[in-house]
């Protein structure tokens, strides 16, 4: 089943890692400080020397605040400048925030995977790889991978699909109903009949 969705390789290479080997890799990465982005991340954190006393003060608490992590975290609503009533904040022109953690369903509208496993992943925590599989098949059977994959794989005509649809609806219920009856028999033959 892994091997036609997710591909040939995949239960081999994690078949071929064993769980007592890590594999550590380093790379190494210059920073343009001139960078748009840099200068949010200096927004969020703050200059370095107020990084310093904080990190200072904090190696003094030893305690975590859970009051500031709060804070940061939730973004405040911005409300329109009382000076200039005519400029608004970012958030009120455009609706977002400039300093917030981008959502997983934002993050994964940027990744261009196309094809029958596109937005069907898991996790693998604690290195559980077993886990992540059932988690995998779950999903894949929920949403009905294999089914759409043999249905989609050709076209068919709309008429052609309509009596498709009908003929998997009989099957269905034939087999809802013939599993009933069957309990009814096993049943009446429990009791005696």
């Amino acid at each position: 089943m892994f091997r036609s969705i997710l591909g040939k390789n995949l239960i081999q290479s994690v078949s071929a890692l064993n769980s007592s080997q890590q594999v550590v890799r380093t790379s190494f990465v210059r920073f343009n400080s001139n960078n748009a982005n840099l200068d949010q991340l200096k927004s969020i954190f703050g200059d370095s020397k107020s990084t310093t006393t904080q990190a200072s003060e904090s190696t003094n608490k030893q305690s975590l605040n859970i009051d500031d992590l709060l804070n940061s975290s939730i973004p405040e609503a911005k409300l329109p400048s009382t000076t200039f009533p005519t400029t608004f904040s970012l958030h009120d022109k455009f609706g977002f925030e400039q300093n917030r953690q981008p959502t997983p369903r934002e993050v994964a509208k940027n990744i261009r995977e196309f094809g029958t496993n596109a937005g069907r992943t898991v996790d693998v925590n604690y290195n559980n790889i077993s886990r992540s599989f059932n988690q995998m098949r779950r999903v894949v059977n929920e949403n009905k991978i294999r089914y759409l994959q043999r249905i989609q794989s050709r076209y068919i005509r709309p008429a052609k699909y309509r009596k498709q649809l009908k003929r998997e609806w009989w099957r269905r219920k034939f087999a809802a109903g013939f599993k009933d009856l069957l309990h009814q028999v096993n049943d009446a033959r429990r009791r005696g009949y």
